[in-house]
């Protein structure tokens, strides 16, 4: 059963509408508890995965695909709430339509990591894309 911690988290998110995404209550950090993953969905997700930062601390993130032909790239950003309860946040972004951002994340993943600076990488995602799309 989930900690009362995570639904509060899940009920927040509806609060705040930083939708749309998709919530679940997933296994936690090497199979212990449980944390929350967080699915954003529709166009231009790094906004909405930036303004994340004000809620989480990110210590780390990761890119990936489903399979190598896949054109959609996967960023996972890993943090935890407040209270300490791991949160999982998932934005995906097309290679074609979402190219530059892609690039970047590329680019600056490593190295936001190893400067504990990820909430840094989304906000700089975040402005790229709204200029974009602007």
């Amino acid at each position: 059963m989930p900690e009362p911690a995570l639904l509060d988290i899940a009920g927040m998110l509806e609060e705040l509408r930083l939708g749309p995404l998709t919530v679940d209550i997933v296994a936690g950090p090497g199979g212990e508890g449980h944390a929350l993953q967080i699915e954003l969905e529709g166009p231009a997700p790094a906004p909405r995965l930036a303004r994340f930062t004000e809620l989480l601390t990110f210590v780390d993130a990761v890119i990936g695909k489903f399979h190598d032909s896949d054109t959609t790239v996967r960023l996972t950003a890993r943090g935890r709430a407040p209270h300490g309860v791991p949160v999982l946040v998932v934005a995906t972004f097309d290679e074609r339509q979402d190219a530059d951002v892609v690039a970047r994340i590329n680019a600056e993943l490593g190295r936001a990591i190893a400067r504990k600076d990820v909430a840094g990488l989304l906000t700089r995602l975040a402005e790229l894309q709204t200029t974009a799309h602007a």
